[in-house]
């Protein structure tokens, strides 16, 4: 057994990350550790975690959690504090997850606390939200009719839109799954043009319960569409007239 400890208990010491991705981007966590006792006599690995929990105490191999490593070699090996960049993380799922990150020592040694290691995990003071985007072209879309498709400066860089108005038979319908259970913002947007509709109905589900129906004046005004509903982790989707982007 070494003399060395490994642990976050520093002042300045834990690990900070965004407070909002998209679900599926890639992002960087940042983090400060403390070597502690004697430098570490070989390599360690920092795990990266994301847990709907902020429980230190937590099982963090089980349970909704995506694990990342980084192997800490050399310099940082050394006693005192340590401040660093994670690896890419991602988060596939939208909800709101705390970040986690554990000191593992090698097989090769052990810390001085490994019989009783109370201060080898750290937790984000704030979570992190993940949005979910949804676009005409991505795999979660569909429509009943036949839109047409050209360039403007909107995600994606394109609109679908429908030539002449319609009797609200014809929609488009932009499905999350994956969602885990909590409160939602559902937000759309659209270009707001003067033959554009007056009423069009936005409609959200959870699975196939009806949630809400708003009817949007997207002729002119404001170009965004907002609202929130709180629902388990089935999948929301939103139906509306193709006329909307």
């Amino acid at each position: 057994m070494s003399s060395t400890d490994l642990n976050w208990s520093a002042t300045g010491d834990g690990i900070t990350g965004p407070t909002s991705v998209n679900a599926g981007g890639c992002f960087h966590g940042s983090r400060t550790y403390t070597v502690g006792g004697a430098a570490a006599p070989a390599k360690f690995t920092i795990s990266y975690y994301a847990s709907s929990s902020a429980s230190i105490s937590q099982d963090l191999s089980k349970g909704n959690l995506t694990r990342y490593g980084d192997v800490e070699r050399h310099g940082r090996l050394a006693v005192g504090n340590h401040t660093g960049t994670s690896p890419s993380l991602q988060l596939p799922n939208g909800g709101t997850y705390y970040l986690l990150a554990r000191l593992v020592a090698d097989p090769s040694w052990a810390e001085s606390d490994s019989a009783n290691d109370t201060n080898d995990v750290a937790v984000t003071a704030q979570p992190v939200q993940v949005s979910v985007i949804v676009d005409n072209a991505t795999a979660d879309y569909s429509e009943t009719a036949h839109l047409e498709h050209r360039k403007r400066a909107f995600y994606g860089g394109n609109e679908r839109y429908a030539l002449a108005s319609g009797t609200g038979q014809n929609t488009a319908t932009w499905q999350a799954t994956g969602l885990t259970g909590g409160l939602y913002q559902v937000q759309a947007t659209w270009h707001a043009y003067g033959n554009e509709s007056t009423n069009a109905p936005y409609t959200l589900y959870d699975g196939t319960t009806l949630i809400q129906t708003v009817a949007v004046k997207s002729d002119h005004g404001a170009e965004r569409l907002q609202f929130s509903a709180a629902w388990p982790s089935r999948p929301w989707r939103r139906s509306t007239s193709p006329r909307e982007r």
